[in-house]
């Protein structure tokens, strides 16, 4: 019939999606998400227990990442979802690094964190590859 099914065995952690834009301090907009992959990209919904850690990366001295519950959770259907997080102040192309004991670390795609006013606008980052 020519049906496949996936690996179960993790081989990678991934970003579950791009984190944006958000405010010095202020909840960012989208919360980290990283899920547990096989060598397809899938991600293993059994992969369950596994303890994944996020850092912030690419930035200045001082700058810093808080979640609620801190910065290491659970797989839970496959996914570590981080809940909560917030960075202390604005810069560009910062990245959040997930690491776990066995699998290679992943990093994000860069996110910026800015100041937004009255005459202010907001531009998403564009990486081109």
């Amino acid at each position: 019939m020519g049906w496949t099914t996936s690996s179960t065995t993790p081989t990678k952690l991934g970003f579950v999606s791009s984190l944006g834009l958000s405010s010095p301090g202020a909840l960012m907009v989208v919360q980290p998400a990283v899920a547990v992959l096989n060598e397809n990209g899938i991600a293993i919904a059994t992969a369950n227990g596994t303890l994944v850690t996020i850092e912030l990366s690419n930035a200045p001295a001082g700058v810093t990442l808080e979640c609620e519950g801190g910065l290491s959770m659970r797989v839970k259907d496959g996914v570590a979802r981080f809940k909560g997080c917030r960075v202390s102040t604005t810069g560009m192309n910062f990245l959040l690094v997930a690491s776990s004991a066995d699998l290679p670390p992943a990093s994000s795609q860069p996110f910026a964190v800015i100041t937004r006013g009255k005459n202010r606008v907001a531009i998403p980052l564009v990486v081109h590859e």
